[in-house]
């Protein structure tokens, strides 16, 4: 059987990964079974562009090595550490992800902004944002 060989690339992320390891567990904060978890999932073998692969740039592999401890249910307070990402960028995911969702696209600020007055209107007033529109667009009521 033929060994994968593993590029340089691949080593480098790996070693920053290891770098970054080592001061979560400095740091604590994280179980056992996720920093084990973790390592295992930062080796160089493990680094490249096949699914289930940690991808070798940096916020990238952030974000491959968040949501492969998240899927193996480690919890999320671990799953930011261990990554090295931000509780905000999480957040700021999470809202483009329901943005995408509502049909919108979280890089139009305008379609954003619209998005988000609707959404913080109450019913009665959303009923009366439906009316003027109706009315504006010639639209009977049902």
């Amino acid at each position: 059987m033929r060994k994968k060989l593993v590029s340089r690339q691949q080593q480098e992320s790996a070693w920053r990964w290891r770098k970054h390891l080592e001061a979560v567990k400095k740091i604590g904060g994280v179980s056992d079974e996720a920093m084990s978890l973790a390592n295992s999932h930062v080796k160089a073998d493990n680094i490249g562009f096949e699914q289930g692969e940690i991808r070798p740039d940096e916020k990238l592999g952030q974000w491959d090595l968040y949501y492969s401890l998240l899927y193996c249910n480690i919890p999320p307070d671990e799953c930011l550490l261990l990554s090295g990402l931000s509780a905000s960028e999480i957040a700021e995911q999470n809202r483009r992800e329901e943005l995408e969702n509502a049909g919108i696209d979280p890089d139009n600020v305008s379609e954003v902004a619209q998005f988000e007055r609707l959404e913080a209107m109450s019913p009665d007033d959303l009923s009366v944002e439906i009316t003027r529109l109706e009315k504006a667009l010639g639209i009977q009521s049902l």
